[in-house]
């Protein structure tokens, strides 16, 4: 049952209208709160908490390597996250994921992120929904729901 879905035009109408199908970002991650989140950790309380016992007492040589250590364990853990950060950002923009529709009564290729609501989805073997839909036609359709649901067994969907 092939259907000619919706055509170019009503779909840039829906995509102007509705938006983007895609999740709403996260806020911008920024340098200072990935700093700040390298003292969130026990053993740098433990640390601090040390090299200040030992400054009160006089020990000097002590407490700066202490306070080194602290240091050398934020800069390091801060650089590590910082770039995989950029890392990520950089992967998000070069992989955006695809669907296949049918508009115009042809099978196209699209970004996920422009697929709106009436768009007829394609599925086949092993691919991804790109968005919520109802299923008009299917066969022997397994779904791995296990983002949503957290279990790891395929569910069986029918008509």
């Amino acid at each position: 049952m092939e259907q000619a879905g919706l055509n170019d035009g009503e779909a840039k109408e829906r995509l102007i209208k509705l938006g983007r199908n895609e999740l709403p970002e996260s806020k911008e991650w920024k340098a200072g709160k990935i700093f700040l989140s390298q003292f969130k950790s026990p053993l740098i309380y433990v640390l601090v908490a040390a090299g200040a016992v030992t400054a009160l007492i006089g020990d000097t040589v002590d407490a700066l390597v202490i306070a080194a250590a602290v240091g050398l364990n934020t800069a390091l853990g801060f650089f590590q996250e910082y770039k995989a950060e950029r890392g990520l950002q950089v992967l998000k923009k070069i992989l955006t994921p695809k669907a296949k529709v049918i508009r115009d009564s042809q099978r196209q290729i699209i970004d996920a992120a422009e697929v709106v609501p009436g768009d007829i989805c394609v599925l086949e073997v092993g691919e991804r929904v790109p968005a919520d839909g109802r299923l008009i036609e299917a066969e022997n359709l397994n779904l791995n729901e296990s983002v949503l649901t957290g279990e790891s067994i395929a569910v069986t969907r029918g008509i």
